[in-house]
């Protein structure tokens, strides 16, 4: 959770703060263009490169050499790819191989914090743990920001701590003024007080559950929230979402699509129809979708059995309900 959002954050901040910064990996550019066109003298260095890395670009980083480094939170996720959820984790923290200065952890994640022993035994320092209660979250109003939802935070206090311990401190004041992602509890429409929010880049069973979390604090008068779930199954641990059968979270009404949309319904054992491709859930929809509701496109699932990524997915249903409305 977070990795992005986070990138996102550390890069729009060193660039306000008038340095030159550039956002690679997963997020944006990749790092190998990059440094093909220094070499090649296309563009000058930036000052600061911030990556996004997965699992997966930190299975082959041979060579790689980071000035710092934080992980955002440690949560299941791709177990179609790792042969068990320590397996995943443990690639995850090979992060600390290509590390020559602090890492930043984020005291929010049980996962994370459960797997400190084994961070130790890297023997890396310094090592930092950012948590909502750090002194830069008052001194720098990081609470007073203009992003969806309230675990945002986590992403904001890890941010600021990583700027602080990489001596950016002048850029932490911009923290506050980053608006968000496209794809990311993406406010899209809004007609007589409805509300249409694409949160397509949520392809973990733990990004859902917070941005569920996230639109009922933010919207808690709304009657009633569609949530889309569905997609290309990763070995998620769709059986989480049980969670959703608690009084809080009786608003929300579920639809299921695509590739996994039975096998999420069932390992869920939540109520809701289930449709083969995401239009045809959307469509149906259309139909019932009225004055002061919610449709939330938080999918847990990949985007690959209909679209090219979540981007694709993302752009076409905001599509959809721009042209309906």
């Amino acid at each position: 959770m977070g990795k992005s959002t986070t990138t996102a954050l550390l890069n729009w901040a060193i660039q306000k703060s008038g340095l030159a910064s550039l956002a690679l990996g997963n997020i944006g550019q990749p790092l190998a263009d990059y440094v093909s066109s220094i070499i090649e003298k296309k563009q000058s260095p930036m000052d600061w490169i911030v990556l996004e890395l997965s699992s997966y670009q930190l299975e082959n980083c041979s060579g790689l050499n980071l000035q710092a480094a934080a992980i955002t939170a440690f949560e299941k996720n791709h177990l179609d790819r790792y042969k068990d959820l320590n397996d995943y984790y443990s690639t995850k923290l090979q992060i600390i191989n290509y590390l020559q200065g602090p890492l930043v952890l984020n005291e929010h994640s049980p996962d994370l914090v459960h797997y400190k022993k084994q961070i130790q035994d890297f023997g890396h320092k310094p090592v930092h743990w950012s948590n909502d209660h750090d002194p830069l979250v008052t001194k720098y109003s990081l609470c007073e920001n203009l992003l969806l939802g309230q675990h945002q935070i986590q992403n904001l206090t890890l941010s600021a701590k990583l700027l602080h311990e990489c001596g950016l401190d002048g850029a932490i004041s911009f923290l506050k003024t980053f608006t968000g992602l496209h794809h990311r509890l993406e406010i899209v429409h809004t007609k007589n007080e409805s509300l249409i929010i694409n949160d397509s880049k949520a392809t973990s069973i733990q990004s859902v559950i917070s941005a569920i979390e996230s639109v009922i604090e933010k919207f808690p008068n709304t009657k009633k929230i569609y949530l889309l779930l569905g997609g290309k199954d990763k070995g998620l641990p769709w059986e989480d979402l049980k969670i959703l059968k608690n009084d809080k979270f009786k608003k929300i009404s579920v639809c299921f699509f695509g590739q996994c949309g039975e096998m999420a319904q069932k390992k869920s054992g939540l109520n809701g129809d289930i449709y083969k491709t995401l239009k045809e859930c959307v469509d149906k929809i259309k139909n019932q979708f009225s004055e002061n509701e919610i449709v939330l496109l938080s999918p847990g699932g990949t985007s690959q059995d209909e679209f090219k990524n979540f981007e694709e997915r993302g752009n076409f249903f905001k599509n959809i309900f721009t042209e309906t409305h």
